[in-house]
């Protein structure tokens, strides 16, 4: 008896290890494609993205007025910008020429925060923070009619971002605002393509895909994304206007992307070449300096 009794409690051992309880299958993210290393990636199909906040007072006339009367609002579809506008989130795209300030302030190590450049292969999907951690906040959320009023603790507000590429060389970038939060939350989860509950590793979020929007993006060019200062219940003010050392200060995010050419390395131009350009200066110089400090 005590055999059979070590035998069963080995065949129930085995099981957990081998899938009655599995980890959660990777999330498809920018770092993806590194497992693709040895002739199984493909750089034709990877985009590049830059990625920085802009952080100033929040009377700040130029992140406040000045770099939306230089943005071209529509590039967002038209069925979505009332949930866009309900929730105060403000779109824009750069047109003509790149405005000087937002070249000074790219360039600047105290206004200019987390620049970074990342390598995403299309389809998947990076993270893209806009706060950090706070110890409690309420926002309003509106989805049609329903408006409600969330309110937790260990708040930090993110973009989930689906790159990917179009058949006329620009990138096609999909966001969904996302809140992490100290919700608890139970630490495995139902898995019906395994059969099986899997393990969670990530921090417990509040996702909004009925608040989701995509646009196509050429190649170079600057997408603004910020807050309607005028809502501030709202999901975007929450997120884009912070507290810091006692005053408020308000954040724009500034992204660009660009199609890596096969086989080709990303550019690394020093902050001297930046200044000296006349055209709009790589957020790239920033991930450079930040890198090498």
């Amino acid at each position: 008896m005590a055999r059979i009794a070590w035998k069963s409690l080995a065949i129930v051992v085995l099981c957990l290890a081998g899938g009655c309880v599995t980890p959660s299958a990777p999330a498809k993210t920018s770092m993806s494609w590194l497992k693709a290393i040895g002739g199984h990636a493909d750089d034709s199909e990877l985009i590049q993205i830059d990625a920085a906040l802009l952080e100033r007072p929040i009377e700040d006339p130029f992140l406040s007025r000045e770099i939306w009367g230089a943005a071209d609002h529509m590039v967002v579809s038209l069925d979505r910008r009332d949930a866009l506008e309900a929730n105060g989130f403000r779109v824009g795209q750069i047109v003509g020429m790149t405005p000087s300030k937002l070249q000074e302030l790219l360039r600047s190590e105290r206004w200019c925060l987390d620049p970074r450049r990342r390598m995403v292969q299309s389809g998947n999907t990076i993270q893209q923070a806009l706060s950090k951690e706070m110890p409690e906040c309420a926002y309003e959320v509106k989805i049609g009619k329903e408006a409600e009023i969330v309110d937790l603790h260990k708040v930090r507000f993110l973009f989930d971002v689906t790159a990917t590429l179009t058949t006329d060389g620009k990138s096609k970038l999909k966001f969904v605002p996302k809140v992490e939060n100290g919700e608890a939350q139970l630490p495995f989860e139902a898995n019906p393509e395994q059969s099986a509950w899997t393990l969670k590793v990530e921090r417990a979020a509040r996702v909004y895909p009925d608040l989701g929007w995509e646009l196509d993006v050429a190649p170079n060019s600057y997408l603004i994304i910020g807050a309607d200062l005028e809502k501030p219940n709202s999901l975007a003010y929450r997120a884009f206007v912070q507290d810091v050392d006692g005053r408020q200060v308000q954040r724009v995010l500034i992204l660009r992307t660009s199609r890596r050419a096969k086989d080709a390395e990303p550019s690394e131009p020093t902050l001297e070449d930046v200044a000296r350009a006349s055209t709009s200066p790589p957020l790239a110089a920033q991930a450079v300096r930040a890198s090498r400090q």
